[in-house]
């Protein structure tokens, strides 16, 4: 239908598929924003809470339908993909739309939906993601999250950082060729060991290795292609679920791997990342404009004590009133 063809982009439908796992009250608001911006589009939320977390009934009210997910997510690991692919294929499964998009229940559009959905899918791609430099050490070995043990958490904090900057100065080049080990960003309590593969140097990866955000939209065509070769070939679930991050890595490689799909290098979701972190940092105010103008369709991460301030000021560029509920 659009997958490489703009005919009829004005009436392409789109589902949004929203993750997630904290603050139901924002991720309701997030709801009635898409459907005010988007009033033909569905919604999808996912989560994996309690039962109390977010209710069928809840969810309605706001324009939404859930998917409530057997899944426990952690950050880093392979869970996270298991869980897009999952509430992806729901919607596929329960929707009519042209395109589906992957949001993060912290997000919020900076962007009228509409005139974002249109430019998507007159663009003639079956994709759309911001595409990342390649990041080799993600899979060229396989990657565990660890927790410390607890005697070593509860050590004063500048004797863990001298450790800390003991093992990257001393037991890190030493042993980086064959073994990682780090903390997995600044404020957390995770940490990465990772050992080398043996048979990349030989074989190399199943399919060249494509990297970007994991917050993308796909066209129903494409996401066909997609889950068919997610599900029939085991072997490629098995390489990249040890990498680190698959979900910067691995739907980004089937999408870019299929010959049929074009990938459009766009931002969907708009975020701030510190260099040498892992992690978003919360959303300002003085941002929103700065994500408008990237052409992202969102932002995150809208928490913390100003985002109230920030969603007036995203609404304030996005126009239109909020959606009446569902």
């Amino acid at each position: 239908m659009l997958d490489g063809d703009d005919a009829g982009a004005g009436s392409a439908r789109f589902s949004y598929v929203v993750l997630a796992h904290t603050d139901a009250p924002a991720v309701l608001r997030l709801v009635r924003r898409v459907r005010a911006l988007s009033p033909t589009s569905s919604v999808l939320v996912r989560h994996a809470q309690p039962p109390e977390f977010l209710t069928e009934a809840d969810a309605a009210a706001a324009g939404a339908s859930l998917l409530r997910s057997q899944i426990t997510v952690s950050w880093g690991l392979w869970t996270l993909t298991n869980a897009a692919v999952e509430a992806l294929e729901h919607a596929r499964a329960t929707t009519d739309a042209d395109w589906h998009v992957l949001v993060s229940g912290q997000d919020h559009p900076v962007r009228d939906l509409a005139v974002w959905e249109r430019e998507i899918a007159a663009s003639g791609a079956g994709a759309a993601y911001r595409h990342f430099g390649p990041r080799h050490q993600d899979w060229q070995f396989r990657w565990h999250v660890v927790r410390l043990p607890g005697a070593l958490t509860s050590l004063p904090r500048p004797v863990r950082y001298l450790l800390e900057r003991a093992w990257r100065r001393l037991g890190s080049p030493v042993m980086a060729p064959l073994v990682k080990f780090y903390r997995l960003g600044n404020r957390s309590s995770s940490w990465g060991l990772a050992v080398r593969r043996p048979r990349t140097a030989l074989a190399g990866p199943p399919l060249p290795v494509s990297t970007g955000s994991f917050w993308l939209a796909v066209s129903s065509e494409a996401l066909d292609r997609l889950l068919a070769r997610h599900h029939a070939d085991e072997d490629l679930r098995g390489w990249f679920a040890p990498t680190l991050v698959a979900d910067e890595h691995y739907l980004q490689s089937l999408l870019v791997d299929d010959p049929l799909t074009t990938v459009l290098d766009a931002v969907v979701t708009w975020q701030h990342v510190p260099r040498g972190d892992w992690n978003a940092t919360e959303l300002t105010p003085e941002q929103v404009e700065v994500a408008a103008r990237s052409g992202a369709a969102f932002a995150r991460k809208v928490t913390g004590p100003r985002a109230a301030e920030v969603v007036a000021r995203a609404d304030a560029l996005t126009g239109r009133a909020l959606a009446s509920p569902a």
